[in-house]
């Protein structure tokens, strides 16, 4: 089980990498353990706790896949069907567009652009559903999941970024835990949290490229809306 005295140091970490506040859920020995530290936003100074709302951004995508292979299992959903047979003939130039299934979708192999479409934009694929789900020897895509092979056994992960919210959700067959921040650099603090919590070499994180990603100065006046909009 996880001993939160490990995580002492956090506080004095996240104000050396500019983030206002974090929060962080760990999982072991099927119990949940929470820990908090710095703030909602630093204009506010409102502190984080356990029920503070973090922007979770793409990983809402592991619970995504989760429902979808829910949907599955009682016969809603195929994994192998393509997903134009659940919806309207859709209006795009794109003729490989049919060929779509949620396996691809759930896998990151389904060929749609990673850019947001502006309203009214005809959706396109970029490749063909179904490039290479392996990455590399050590890094690959499952359903929903990264995963990560290494000595020790695999591990699944997904992050999440939104430029001034970034997160990070880590598993593997004895622990768990789940990272959220409220910073542009909130990336810059998953090594440490790592190492304080599990240590090892752990190849997500050459492939993610965390620590050489540049640094971003805040915007403030946007955490600062932002909380304002949902009265927290």
């Amino acid at each position: 089980m996880f001993e939160t005295e490990y995580l002492i140091s956090l506080p004095e970490l996240i104000k050396a990498y500019d983030i206002p506040g974090l929060s962080l859920a760990l999982i072991s020995e099927k119990k949940i353990v929470t820990f908090e530290c710095g703030v909602k936003n630093s204009i506010s100074q409102d502190p984080v706790t356990s029920s503070t709302v973090f922007e979770a951004a793409s990983l809402s995508k592991p619970l995504i896949a989760y429902a979808a292979l829910e949907l599955c299992e009682n016969g809603l959903l195929e994994m192998d069907q393509p997903l134009s047979i659940y919806l309207p003939s859709p209006e795009s130039e794109d003729p490989f567009l049919s060929a779509v299934t949620l396996r691809h979708v759930l896998s990151h192999t389904g060929g749609f652009p990673t850019a947001n479409l502006k309203p009214g934009d005809p959706l396109k694929l970029e490749f063909y559903p179904g490039i290479q789900v392996q990455i590399n020897k050590e890094i690959g895509w499952g359903l929903g999941w990264g995963i990560e092979i290494t000595p020790k056994g695999s591990s699944s992960w997904h992050s999440g970024d939104n430029g001034t919210f970034q997160c990070l959700a880590f598993q593997n067959e004895q622990t768990g835990f789940i990272i959220m921040t409220n910073s542009a650099n909130g990336m810059k603090i998953y090594r440490h949290i790592f190492d304080l919590l599990i240590g090892g070499e752990h190849p997500l994180f050459d492939w993610e490229q965390f620590d050489s990603r540049a640094e971003e100065k805040l915007d403030e006046e946007f955490l600062a809306n932002w909380w304002k909009i949902y009265e927290l």
